[in-house]
Formats: C-alpha cells, structure tokens, sequence
C-alpha cells in the first residue's frame, strides 16, 4: 500500500523528516505531493529541484510536483 504526504516542503525540517518517517510504518511506498511556485510574490526557501532531492533523501519513493 502506498501513502501519501501532502505539504509545500519549504524550508524542509526535521518535522518534514519525521512525517514521511511515520509514513513508512503504513504503507510500504511513500508518495510526496508538494507544490512549485515559479510565479508566487512569496519567497522560497527551497526551490523545487532542491526539494525533490530532500525529500527523496528522506525517504521519499517518489514526488509529484504540482
């Protein structure tokens, strides 16, 4: 069974880490759904490709860029 983490992953943290950590205990497969925001007036702290990398270093199977 996969599961599935939602959230925009800015600034990944520990708290992020620890969301698909606990998600690994439901589900054999991970799937990370966040967002890119190439037009946003909103700063970011991680761009999408440095976030795909994070989350897939912590444990991420796949993400899905919105």
């Amino acid at each position: 069974m996969s599961v599935l983490v939602l959230g925009t992953f800015d600034g990944f943290h520990i708290a992020h880490r620890k969301l698909i950590k606990e998600a690994k205990k439901f589900g054999n497969k991970v799937v990370a759904c966040t967002f890119s925001a190439p037009f946003s007036p909103v700063k970011v702290l991680t761009d999408s490709d440095e976030k795909v990398c994070l989350l897939k270093e912590a444990g991420a199977d796949e993400v899905l860029m919105q």
